[in-house]
């Protein structure tokens, strides 16, 4: 798990940094870095990207075993093109939303604005935060 520290170091993020990106907290971070815990394979596929790392260097630095990454790394595959399609339409509905409420006059939801830029800041691999 050294690596997955080193990963995030190098990406110039804080354990904070990785927990409020993947909506976990801090103690957790500092788990799945320990090894005392292991991280759930839907955060694993978005902390890859997020951190710029493959999804098989993951993998085999998770589990300590190629054959078991290439595996890991075909199912993380799949459930990053779930999850980006999750972002995409939560996002869509809000852009509705929102366009809705504009067509009435009414202000913008805050908590909607917000909402939405996460899940764009998903889409795109980053962090607003």
């Amino acid at each position: 798990m050294d690596q997955l520290a080193a990963w995030r170091k190098r990406a110039g993020k804080t354990q904070k940094d990785v927990a409020s990106y993947l909506d976990v907290t801090q103690p957790t971070v500092s788990a799945w870095e320990s090894g005392d815990s292991q991280i759930p394979l839907s955060k694993l596929s978005l902390l890859a990207r997020w951190l710029q790392v493959s999804p098989e260097d993951l993998g085999a630095a998770l589990l300590g075993s190629s054959l078991v990454s290439e595996d890991l790394a075909g199912k993380m595959r799949a459930l990053e093109t779930n999850q980006e399609e999750d972002a995409l339409l939560k996002a869509t509905r809000l852009l509705d939303s929102l366009e809705a409420s504009l067509l009435r006059g009414e202000p913008l939801p805050q908590r909607d604005i917000e909402s939405l830029s996460q899940h764009i800041g998903k889409l795109a691999g980053v962090s607003d935060g």
